[in-house]
């Protein structure tokens, strides 16, 4: 495999690995929304500061969740 456009032509011919790949990427999904629930507080947080200043280092992310307690909180 040497680019994407190949990667895409082996998933494209091979349902196996298609449909391996659509349940990885389900499952994937899923967990990113089970974060994003249990960490709500966090994302309406850094919501509110990028709509104040637009843009956020790492540093003032680690801030920002710093301020909203343990992960989670």
């Amino acid at each position: 495999m040497r680019n994407s456009e190949d990667l895409e032509k082996l998933r494209r011919s091979d349902p196996v690995l298609r449909k391996r790949v659509e349940k990885l990427l389900s499952a994937e999904l899923e967990r990113a929304k089970e974060i994003v629930r249990k960490r709500l507080k966090d994302v309406d947080n850094l919501a509110k500061e990028i709509m104040k200043r637009e843009l956020l280092t790492g540093d003032e992310v680690r801030e920002v969740l710093a301020r909203s307690g343990p992960a989670g909180g």
